[in-house]
């Protein structure tokens, strides 16, 4: 049983339909791997990117810093308050794509 590994991979996926239309996803044949590993062996298709973007659910411009495989995000976590550069292009951008009539003062 593998556990307290942030990555893993799985040889085997099962899905089961449960009751009342649960789907339980059964993994087998699995084991951890390290972000080493991964650094060792498949460097070349490993990314890192650091998007920033609108969070609609907090209202706030927020930064983070993704590990990707190929188009797989492995692993996500929150970083630093994005440069107000960064936070005033989002906004200009989300301004441009709202529908609602706006009135400007002169």
């Amino acid at each position: 049983m593998v556990q307290k590994r942030p990555l893993l991979v799985a040889g085997e996926i099962r899905e089961i339909q449960g009751r009342n239309d649960e789907l339980i996803v059964l993994l087998s044949q699995v084991t951890g791997v390290r972000e080493e590993w991964l650094r060792e062996t498949v460097s070349k298709r490993l990314r890192v990117a650091s998007p920033v973007f609108f969070d609609s659910a907090t209202r706030r411009v927020q930064a983070r810093r993704d590990l990707i495989f190929r188009d797989l995000i492995l692993q996500s976590s929150k970083i630093e308050t994005p440069s107000p550069e960064q936070a005033a292009e989002i906004l200009a951008r989300r301004g441009l794509m709202c529908r609602c009539p706006c009135e400007l003062n002169a």
